[in-house]
């Protein structure tokens, strides 16, 4: 039977217990953080040299646990989708570790194992971050079109000029690059050849466009400009 070593990470305890220099954790507090509902079905998949067992003093009486190593700690990291888990990770290698450390009793190097599995949390860590920073992004163009376009509709409508863009809505024909550009070129022949001057419009994806009456408009598209809309 090995001492108990408890660490405290808010509300929670972390009970750790030293085996032959080396922390290992219990399972079931690691597991309650990490909103890891099966205990037993999450350390059943780490590998044997991962999981251990051990008899601790409770309140209750004496108490068999499951526990785990620092790889088998990792490991267990890498599983839980819980946002905590990252700050957790932080906090064992940041204030737990180091503070066994300190007792002088576990000072084994980090093996190539344990190298791996840091690097792969920081990888996930990282595309997790990417993901999420991506997902904004696009909320935010998304939003930003459709605010943009809002504004081209009101400006367009009111003084009878219209971008390609406007122009397709108008008649809800398609809006993709292939259609509006050549209809674009073709109005702008048009437009200028008649001795007319674009006005610039606020335009969703490029931040302004060209706009033609919509005569000019009608007469590009007739001329066969933009294809079947």
């Amino acid at each position: 039977m090995n001492d108990i070593v408890p660490f405290h990470y808010g509300a929670h305890e972390v009970r750790t217990v030293e085996i032959d220099g080396e922390p290992w954790f219990v399972a079931a507090d690691v597991c309650t953080i990490l909103d890891i509902g099966r205990v037993h079905d999450a350390v059943r998949g780490l590998d044997d040299d991962e999981k251990g067992a051990d008899t601790i003093r409770t309140p209750g009486g004496d108490q068999q646990v499951t526990i785990v190593n620092e790889p088998g700690l990792y490991s267990l990291i890498l599983r839980s989708r819980k946002p905590e888990a990252k700050a957790f990770k932080r906090w064992i290698t940041h204030e737990v570790l180091p503070a066994i450390r300190r007792t002088g009793s576990y000072s084994v190097a980090p093996t190539s194992q344990l190298d791996i599995l840091r690097a792969a949390i920081d990888q996930i860590e990282a595309a997790q971050l990417a993901a999420q920073r991506a997902e904004l992004v696009a909320e935010h163009a998304a939003e930003t079109v459709r605010e943009v376009g809002h504004r081209v509709d009101a400006l367009e409508g009111n003084h009878g000029w219209y971008s390609a863009l406007a122009y397709a809505r108008r008649r809800n024909w398609a809006t993709s690059v292939d259609f509006l550009n050549p209809l674009g070129r073709r109005a702008g022949q048009i437009g200028r050849a008649a001795g007319l001057r674009a006005a610039k419009v606020p335009h969703p994806i490029y931040g302004e466009a060209n706009a033609w009456p919509e005569w000019v408009w009608d007469q590009a598209y007739q001329d066969g400009a933009g294809g079947a809309a």
